[in-house]
């Protein structure tokens, strides 16, 4: 809900003095359009404050008095206490508006007041290390360092939408006006000029039309509700009754542009011309000026810039919105690039490998392919690396089995040769046991052999003997000739274990035969 607004301050509202002795050692901070803030101790708290007060109309910049105790008003019979009064109301408008809001972007004031010499002023809290978005702008070397500035900028726009949300319009967006704090504070500055939806300005027609006699540049002309280059064209034209957040948001968008491509829309060195050119032309796109520009915040700025309000981008929240559409959007592009780099990577290692070398790496391209392509289906190289390494990795896989093959068939011949030998070495005992059995046979042959001839000798001999003994050497006749028999019958068997014994040679080089077939085979 928008709150009540203020009333309007006036010439006479009555301020509440400054206790003498509540504010010590001042330290000149910056001089605006219509004030002087100084670094000053509160001793009541005990802490830093700034304090703003009116500028003497007849000070020239640069040359603040030392206090602000040391300035004074006007006579009211002078010829400047009108400009004067009107600077007042001014300056305790922006008071009382900036005291209105409680947010991170608009500093906090504390007290309102005036000096014993009727000078009003109001404190604030202190920022410190503050400089402004203009100087980091103007300290920004090249595009990138600008680009950084995204971020301070979309604070102000917050602080923008929470203006608007509460019935206030600034009316004087630029960067001189934002202040930059050292641990990250981001301030819109400068609510002299803010209006509160509802409510008049009284006299803020006739001042508009003072702008032919202002001077030049990136200032707030006096008299001028707003500041030429961010100025928007309503304005400008000096349709007061059009003015309102949608105003702002024009101020934005050329603040925006300037972040973008370094220069405003439209040149400000000639303040009539400038005021023609904003109100009869387009704004000129961000990219005819920097190319380098994304086309999304190209149209994001534009549609700021738009001349008319109504087809303008209604509100600064819509605005932040849509650039922090358009950071993730680049965040997740960036993660998308990550994965095309890793599996082109991939794709580009696996070239001249073969086996399972170049599979891990087909393996590699491919899951970087497909995790990309579950982020973004139509992605065109994505697609292609994925097609190329499944279409390489059946090769792949066919020359890691070849591989696979070859060695198991090596493997596989080292067994069989193990098994060989083990198979010769028993072949080769059974060989020489077999052999050493006939070894033995017709060594027992040959001693029965020489034993028939010894009887056989003996019977020979013994022929002559007495025919009674022809009984015994006919016995001795029929022994040797038995003997004779059973020696032959040793032969054979030796012959005989002769021929198994070649037989089971032949049976086991069969045997090894077929067992190695059989090993290859495997």
């Amino acid at each position: 809900m928008t709150p009540a607004a203020p009333s309007n301050p006036s010439d006479g509202r009555p301020l509440r003095p400054v206790p003498k002795g509540r504010y010590v050692e001042f330290t000149p901070l910056a001089e605006g359009g219509m004030g002087v803030v100084y670094l000053a101790v509160d001793t009541d708290l005990n802490r830093q404050v700034a304090m703003k007060i009116v500028r003497p109309l007849d000070a020239p910049r640069g040359s603040a008095p030392g206090t602000p105790f040391d300035m004074a008003p006007p006579p009211a019979d002078g010829e400047t206490a009108g400009s004067f009064g009107e600077m007042r109301q001014r300056f305790l408008r922006e008071a009382m508006v900036t005291g209105l809001m409680e947010h991170p972007g608009v500093i906090p004031v504390y007290e309102l007041g005036q000096t014993e010499s009727g000078v009003p002023y109001y404190t604030m809290r202190y920022v410190r290390g503050r400089r402004t978005l203009r100087v980091a702008m103007d300290e920004a070397k090249g595009r990138e360092a600008r680009w950084a500035l995204l971020e301070p900028f979309l604070k102000i726009c917050d602080t923008l939408a929470y203006a608007h949300a509460r019935g206030i319009i600034h009316r004087d967006l630029k960067p001189e006006n934002v202040a930059l704090g050292e641990f990250g504070e981001v301030i819109v500055l400068d609510w002299g000029l803010a209006k509160i939806r509802g409510r008049g300005d009284t006299g803020a027609r006739q001042t508009v039309m003072r702008v032919q006699r202002a001077s030049s540049g990136n200032e707030t002309i006096e008299g001028v509700l707003g500041t030429p280059g961010y100025m928007a064209p309503e304005a400008a034209a000096g349709e007061l009754d059009q003015v309102d957040e949608r105003s702002d948001v024009y101020g934005l968008g050329a603040m925006l542009f300037e972040l973008l491509t370094g220069r405003l829309p439209f040149d400000t060195g000639n303040v009539v011309r400038w005021m023609e050119r904003s109100v009869r032309e387009d704004a000129p796109l961000a990219r005819t000026v920097d190319t380098s520009v994304p086309a999304e915040l190209e149209a994001v700025c534009a549609a700021a810039l738009v001349r008319d309000p109504a087809k303008r981008l209604q509100t600064a929240g819509e605005l932040a919105d849509r650039i922090r559409a358009w950071q993730r959007a680049s965040a997740v592009e960036r993660e998308n690039e990550g994965l095309r780099g890793e599996a082109e990577a991939a794709l580009r290692a696996a070239e001249g490998l073969r086996g399972d070398p170049l599979v891990r790496q087909l393996d590699r391209a491919a899951s970087a392919a497909t995790r990309l392509l579950e982020r973004a289906p139509e992605d065109a190289r994505g697609k292609a690396v994925l097609d190329a390494a499944n279409a390489q990795r059946e090769r792949g896989v066919r020359e890691r089995e070849s591989i696979a093959r070859k060695r198991l068939l090596g493997r596989v011949g080292i067994a069989a040769a193990a098994v060989a030998a083990v198979v010769a070495f028993f072949v080769v005992r059974t060989l020489d046991q077999r052999r050493a059995e006939a070894e033995d046979a017709a060594t027992r042959a040959q001693a029965a052999e020489a034993t028939a001839t010894t009887a056989k000798d003996r019977a020979e001999g013994e022929r002559k003997r007495a025919d009674a003994e022809a009984a015994e050497a006919k016995t001795q006749r029929d022994a040797a000739k038995a003997a004779q028999a059973t020696a032959e019958a040793e032969r054979k068997k030796a012959q005989e274990a002769e021929a198994v014994a070649k037989r089971n040679l032949e049976r086991a080089e069969t045997l090894m035969s077929f067992l190695l077939f059989e090993m290859r085979d495997e």
